[in-house]
């Protein structure tokens, strides 16, 4: 009896990975193969009587072991956070690169100038 149970509780849900979808106007559970994406797009099924309407992955959160948090928005708005993010938080790695190029020129400088002071005619 127990393993006819585990069969059917098994075979009950189509994905690997339990997603909290979570719209700005509903919240829904559902099962994904795949964990969602960033700006991956998701029908959802609530309140939009036959049609879902479609909304933009915008965050998604590791709530668990196989279970996520997927925050959703609207099209502009993905467009919005998408701005802002390339032009508010700058990439860590172009910055320490920058600043290792910067590190050695300036010690290269350093040494010519030392160099040319104490140069002898």
């Amino acid at each position: 009896m127990l393993r006819l149970l585990q069969r059917l509780l098994a075979g009950r849900r189509s994905g690997a990975y339990y997603c909290i979808l979570r719209f700005p106007d509903s919240t829904e559970a559902r099962w994904f193969d795949q964990v969602p994406t960033v700006g991956m797009r998701i029908v959802s099924h609530g309140g939009h009587y036959y049609f879902g309407k479609p909304w933009i992955v915008d965050e998604v959160l590791q709530s668990g072991r196989d279970t996520y948090t997927v925050f959703l928005v609207g099209r502009t708005e993905y467009l919005e956070h998408l701005r802002d993010r390339s032009r508010g938080t700058p990439d860590l790695a172009a910055e320490l690169l920058e600043l290792a190029r910067h590190a050695s020129a300036t010690v290269t400088e350093q040494r010519r100038r030392w160099k040319h002071r104490h140069e002898q005619p």
